[in-house]
């Protein structure tokens, strides 16, 4: 199964990601930021994936997911957002990563990290 980076500053929304994606199967890294992100891969290594709250700002997500690619690792991401009308899915998904509302389904979320770790391209997300 896949490594699967969590990244979330809301420690009951990082619980219940944990438990749905841990539920299929997949080792999770967890981290409250950016920062503790780093960490996190500097310990356990690349992620297969990054599923990061879009909720900590356009620019210290996307500074995360340029250092998670540094050294040509292509990274997936899924973004969880409270503010769906406010992100720029259009924009993201050039950046190779699809965006999920928050509140999102057990079913919703799982499809999202398929179809991200299966490469199917993010603009059918």
């Amino acid at each position: 199964m896949a490594r699967i980076l969590v990244v979330e500053d809301d420690a009951d929304i990082r619980a219940l990601v944990e438990l749905r994606i841990s539920a299929d199967g997949h080792e999770v890294v967890l981290a409250d930021g950016p920062r503790s992100a780093l960490t996190a891969v500097h310990e356990r290594g690349t992620p297969d994936l990054a599923v990061v709250t879009a909720d900590l700002g356009e620019d210290r997500v996307d500074g995360l997911l340029a250092d998670l690619r540094l050294g040509g690792a292509d990274v997936p991401a899924v973004l969880l957002t409270a503010h769906q009308e406010e992100i720029d899915a259009a924009l993201w998904r050039t950046r190779g990563a699809r965006c999920l509302a928050k509140p999102f389904t057990a079913a919703s979320l799982r499809s999202a990290i398929r179809l991200a770790l299966t490469g199917d391209p993010v603009t059918a997300a």
